[in-house]
């Protein structure tokens, strides 16, 4: 492959699960003020922004990509450069063609032909993004992301890798394959003997014997008295880990009272139609 790509993850427009081709990436700017009120901009290596096009539907993205402390393998140790310069070097691999042939020029020549054209060096290897770069953000977001691998037992990730290969080519087979998996999970969530028990019930124990809820509730209240020491407590230092779980779990609480709900529902209208 000629592009660098961010695999495995959910396109907003088709649905698929599939990999993100790296068309053009610029580092996020931070902006600075002097003593004397001047403002500039100055780029960071801490987040980049990747512009994309699905490898299904060829439509457009754009990621927020933060570079990882360190990725290890086998062999060796990769620690990701957070020079901007050296990132937007590597990250982008669609460069002018003027460029390419003259790869110690300093400025391209606005007048030369070669300047017009963009091309791909042939002699590096495009290689997967996902081990050195984490996505902090897609644009435009899906409206319920496909779960991550790393937090599913290994047969049900299996499965639902499985299923994502399947799912534009056969309705019949991709609502059985989610069926599957439904039952697999209900299972491994209650971790008991459940052999002979029917779906149904399989559903109904599964969802009622579920701890989310209660640490959830456990959380908000958290929440509610960290609360009430910012507001009545000004003394009391807030740090900003705390601020930043408040947060997310307001959010999360937004997620689950109002916003699930909603695209249950939605989901439900959908199929009635």
């Amino acid at each position: 492959m000629l592009l660098h790509y961010i695999a495995n993850k959910t396109c907003s427009h088709c649905r698929a699960h599939t990999s993100h081709y790296v068309i053009h990436a610029v580092p996020e700017t931070e902006k600075i003020e002097s003593e004397n009120e001047e403002v500039t901009w100055k780029e960071t290596g801490e987040r980049i922004r990747a512009f994309t096009y699905c490898g299904h539907c060829s439509q457009p993205s754009m990621f927020v990509l933060v570079p990882r402390e360190s990725r290890s393998n086998v062999h060796s140790s990769l620690h990701v450069n957070r020079d901007p310069r050296v990132q937007m070097g590597f990250l982008n691999r669609l460069r002018p063609l003027y460029d390419l042939v003259n790869p110690n020029a300093s400025l391209v020549d606005p007048g030369a032909a070669s300047s017009r054209y963009y091309a791909i060096p042939s002699d590096e290897s495009a290689c997967v993004l996902n081990a050195s770069y984490k996505v902090e953000a897609q644009y435009p977001s899906c409206d319920i992301e496909q779960p991550e691998a790393e937090f599913l037992p290994p047969g049900i990730a299996l499965d639902l890798s499985e299923l994502l290969q399947i799912q534009h080519s056969s309705p019949r087979w991709t609502v059985a394959a989610c069926r599957r998996i439904l039952e697999k999970a209900c299972k491994e969530a209650l971790k008991e003997n459940t052999e002979k028990k029917p779906l149904y019930d399989l559903i109904e124990a599964a969802l009622n014997n579920l701890e989310t809820t209660q640490q959830i509730s456990k959380w908000a209240h958290t929440l509610r008295v960290l609360g009430n020491e910012a507001v009545h407590k000004s003394d009391k230092a807030i740090t900003a880990k705390e601020a930043q779980q408040s947060c997310d779990l307001t959010r999360l609480l937004l997620d689950l009272l109002f916003v699930y709900p909603e695209k249950i529902k939605k989901l439900r209208n959908s199929k009635d139609d």
